[in-house]
C-alpha cells in the first residue's frame, strides 16, 4: 500500500468517526416519562425551563401533561415560596421567551391547571405579558389566584402594580381570610418594599384576622415560631389597632418569644385589668429574659407604690446587675433602707449567695471584705466567682495579691474572672509570682491563664521569666516562651 493511500485510509477513519448518524426523535411515551421525571425531581431551575418547552409541543397530550407538570410544582406554594422559586430563564430563541400577549389562550386550555398556569405567565420577563395575565388572573375568585397577585405588588411595572392593589384589596374578606394568613409572611415583608409604601394594604390583613370569626388564624399567626410573621403582626396592632389589642396581649403573655413577651408587658399594664395583671406581673418577675423582669418590677412598683421597697428589696436578689441596679438605684430614692447595710444582714442570713455578694458590689465599700473573703471558700462555682468580682470592685489596688491567689482555681470560670480584673486593676504584677503559679498550677486553664499575664507584662521584666520558661515541661508554653 502506497504512503498516500494510507493517509487517505487514516483520514477516512477519522471523518468516519467523527460523524455520528442523527438522534431519532423521542417517542410520545419518552416525552410523557420525561415530563413525569421533571414533575416528580426537586424543583430545581431547570424544573420549569424543560416543561415549558413541552407546553408548545405539537401533540396536545404533551402540552396538557406539561400543564398539569406545572399545576402540581405551584400548586400550595405561599406567596413567599413562589418569589424563592429558583429563576427559570429560557434562552431567548426559545418559543416562552417569544410568547406574545395573544398566545396566551393557547398555554392556559387545560381546566385544572388554568390558574397555576396564568399564575407562572406573572412571572414572564415581558411586562405585556404578566399584565395580561394578572387580567385574566382577575376573573378567578378561589384563592388559588391570591398568591401570584400578591408576588405582583413589588412589580418593576407601575401599570401592573396599580391594576393589583385593587384586585388584592377587594379580596381582603372572610372568604380569603386563610390564604390571607398562609401569606402574613410576604404581606409584611412588603413593608420594605421602596417601589411603593403597601402600609394601608397590610393594615386591612391585619384588620381581617382581628376579626372574632377569625381568632384561630389569629392565634395561629400570633404564635407563629417565624419572627418575620409574629414580631410585625404585635407591631402593627399595638400601633394602629391598640384599641383591639387586648386577645393579642393575652395571646403574647404566654409567648416563647422573648421579645413579644417584653412587648405585651408593657402594654398589658394599660390593658389588663388589675385582677389579671398582677399574677401576670408576679410570674414576669421570674421570667428568663432580663429586660421582662425589669419591665415587670418598674411596673409593679410604678401601680402599686405602697409595696415597691419589697418589690425592689427582692430585685437585689436577681442574677442580672441590670436588675440589681435598677433595685440600688430605687431604694436609695425611697430613702427608707440603707441598701448596704440590708445587704450585710442578708448576707449574714445567706453567706453564699451570689445574687447578694454581687449586689453589695455595687453600693458596699471596703468594710465589707471580710464578708466577701468568707465567700471566697464557699463550694459553689457561681458563689467564688460573684465574689472574685466583688472583691476586685471594693478592694481595687488593695487585693491585686488575692486576686492573684484567687487565680488558682478549680473552675475555668473563676479563673479568668480573676485574671481579668488583674487586668483591669492596670498595674504591673509580679513577675515572680507568675512564673511560681505557672510551675506549681495544678490546672492547665490556671497555667494558661498565668502566662498569658506574664505575657502583657513589659518586655523586659518578662524576659528573664520567659527564658526560664523555655524547658517548661507543657510543649505549647516553652514554644510560645
Amino acid at each position: 500500500m502506497s504512503f498516500f493511500q494510507s493517509i487517505h485510509d487514516l483520514f477516512n477513519r477519522i471523518v468516519g468517526a467523527g460523524s455520528q448518524p442523527k438522534d431519532t426523535p423521542p417517542t410520545l411515551e419518552q416525552i410523557k416519562n420525561t415530563i413525569i421525571r421533571l414533575a416528580l425531581r426537586p424543583l430545581d431551575r431547570h424544573s420549569i425551563d424543560e416543561l415549558t418547552d413541552y407546553l408548545f409541543h405539537q401533540e396536545p397530550v404533551v402540552r396538557e401533561m406539561a400543564q398539569r407538570s406545572i399545576h402540581e410544582i405551584l400548586k400550595g406554594l405561599s406567596c413567599s415560596e413562589l418569589s424563592k422559586l429558583p429563576a427559570f430563564e429560557p434562552t431567548y430563541y426559545s418559543q416562552w421567551y417569544k410568547l406574545k400577549p395573544d398566545d396566551i389562550d393557547h398555554l392556559t386550555t387545560d381546566a385544572k391547571a388554568h390558574c397555576y398556569m396564568l399564575g407562572l405567565l406573572t412571572m414572564h420577563s415581558s411586562g405585556y405579558i404578566r399584565q395580561k395575565a394578572v387580567q385574566k388572573l382577575a376573573l378567578i375568585d378561589d384563592t388559588s389566584e391570591f398568591p401570584f397577585l400578591l408576588l405582583r405588588l413589588n412589580d418593576w411595572v407601575e401599570a401592573i402594580r396599580n391594576e393589583v392593589m385593587p384586585l388584592i384589596d377587594a379580596r381582603l374578606n372572610d372568604k380569603y381570610a386563610t390564604v390571607t394568613a398562609g401569606n402574613l409572611d410576604y404581606i409584611f415583608h412588603s413593608l420594605t418594599f421602596l417601589r411603593f409604601r403597601h402600609t394601608s394594604l397590610v393594615e386591612k390583613c391585619v384588620e381581617l384576622l382581628l376579626r372574632l370569626e377569625h381568632q384561630e388564624l389569629l392565634r395561629q399567626a400570633a404564635e407563629s415560631s417565624d419572627p418575620l410573621i409574629s414580631h410585625p403582626l404585635f407591631k402593627l396592632v399595638f400601633q394602629s389597632f391598640a384599641e383591639r389589642s387586648l386577645r393579642l396581649i393575652r395571646l403574647g403573655i404566654d409567648s416563647a418569644d422573648p421579645l413579644i413577651r417584653l412587648w405585651c408587658i408593657r402594654q398589658a399594664k394599660v390593658k389588663l385589668p388589675p385582677d389579671e395583671l398582677l399574677p401576670v406581673l408576679e410570674r414576669f418577675q421570674r421570667d428568663s429574659f432580663m429586660p421582662v423582669r425589669r419591665e415587670s418590677y418598674l411596673i409593679a412598683a410604678e401601680i402599686h407604690p405602697q409595696r415597691a421597697e419589697g418589690l425592689w428589696q427582692q430585685a437585689l436578689l436577681d442574677d442580672s446587675p441590670s436588675v440589681r441596679d435598677y433595685a440600688v438605684f430605687y431604694l436609695k430614692k425611697l430613702g427608707n433602707v440603707d441598701v448596704a447595710q440590708h445587704l450585710r444582714q442578708q448576707l449574714q442570713q445567706s453567706p453564699a449567695s451570689p445574687a447578694l455578694i454581687a449586689a453589695l458590689g455595687q453600693c458596699g465599700d471596703e468594710t465589707d471584705l471580710p464578708l466577701v473573703r468568707h465567700a471566697l471558700d464557699r463550694g459553689k462555682t457561681k458563689t467564688r466567682l460573684a465574689a472574685v468580682r466583688t472583691l476586685a470592685k471594693l478592694g481595687q489596688e488593695t487585693v491585686r495579691h488575692e486576686l492573684l491567689e484567687r487565680m488558682v482555681d478549680p473552675s475555668s470560670k473563676v479563673t479568668h474572672e480573676a485574671c481579668y480584673q488583674l487586668i483591669k486593676i492596670g498595674r504591673s504584677i509580679s513577675c515572680e509570682q507568675l512564673h511560681a503559679i505557672i510551675l506549681a498550677a495544678p490546672h492547665p486553664h490556671v497555667i494558661r491563664a498565668a502566662f498569658q499575664l506574664l505575657m502583657r507584662q513589659s518586655k523586659w521584666e518578662a524576659m528573664p521569666w520567659l527564658i526560664r520558661l523555655l524547658g517548661h515541661p507543657q510543649e505549647h508554653i516553652s514554644c510560645e516562651a
